[in-house]
């Protein structure tokens, strides 16, 4: 547990691991108590060219607020690929920046040797958007855009079931893949802008099934998530992966 005490702030930061292996999810939960009020986000830089951030989606004039003196708690998932000392520093801030950032204090955090894994055990997730304009038309083709995105791997593959008894539509972007120099995961997410499929009814009698696969560059290590939709709504999925609970 690190406790930490800095320009009004009280951070305390718990995890469930005490003493994380390489490659390893490790859940992180912080109660923090900021010294004013306002909208609040939290940033942790895990020491290996990666971060996280939670809410994902905020800013500074729009997302959850925070009271001055009072807790608020936040959760962040993460592993590392190789086992080495790490430097941890958990950055809370609430409200708009103005003036110069305080001094984040800074963990040292060993993570023992373990499997040099291509994709981390983070899972994908996706969604789809839909251009409903030629509803209506069974003759015409339907045309769907969709991105898929992962923490911690290679977006290689998007998988489209149209539900309709048809062939499977496959996007592969593994060809695409490169490895960055150091030791941190990939954590690259890929879109396609147009994927047209001609359905015999109207597209909302059908579900459609997405399944966005990650992997490392070779193909190695792979994970699935699929989202099932009916398009008669416009998109499906989140914009983000869901954050972690505390």
């Amino acid at each position: 547990m690190w406790k930490d005490s800095f320009a009004g702030w009280t951070v305390t930061t718990k995890r469930n691991v005490a003493k994380p292996r390489a490659g390893q999810l490790v859940h992180f939960v912080a109660t923090i108590v900021p010294p004013r009020s306002g909208i609040y986000q939290v940033t942790v830089l895990w020491g290996d060219n990666m971060g996280s951030t939670n809410p994902v989606v905020s800013s500074c004039e729009s997302g959850p607020h925070a009271q001055a003196g009072h807790a608020f708690v936040v959760a962040f998932d993460h592993a590392w690929r190789i086992g080495r000392l790490y430097t941890v520093t958990v950055q809370p801030n609430v409200g708009c920046a103005a003036g110069p950032s305080p001094k984040y204090p800074k963990h040292q955090l060993l993570v023992q040797p373990g499997p040099l894994r291509g994709n981390g055990p983070q899972r994908p997730w996706g969604r789809i958007v839909y251009n409903g304009a030629d509803q209506g038309d069974p003759s015409k083709s339907r045309h769907f855009s969709a991105q898929g995105q992962d923490n911690d791997g290679y977006v290689a593959r998007f998988i489209f079931d149209w539900g309709d008894g048809s062939k499977a539509t496959t996007v592969d972007f593994l060809s695409q893949c490169r490895r960055p120099p150091d030791d941190a995961w990939i954590e690259y997410p890929n879109s396609v802008n147009d994927v047209a499929h001609t359905f015999a009814n109207d597209p909302s009698s059908y579900v459609i099934s997405m399944t966005v696969v990650s992997s490392g560059c070779r193909g190695e290590d792979a994970q699935r998530t699929t989202v099932r939709w009916r398009p008669s709504q416009v998109e499906s999925g989140p914009y983000t992966s869901p954050e972690p609970r505390p």
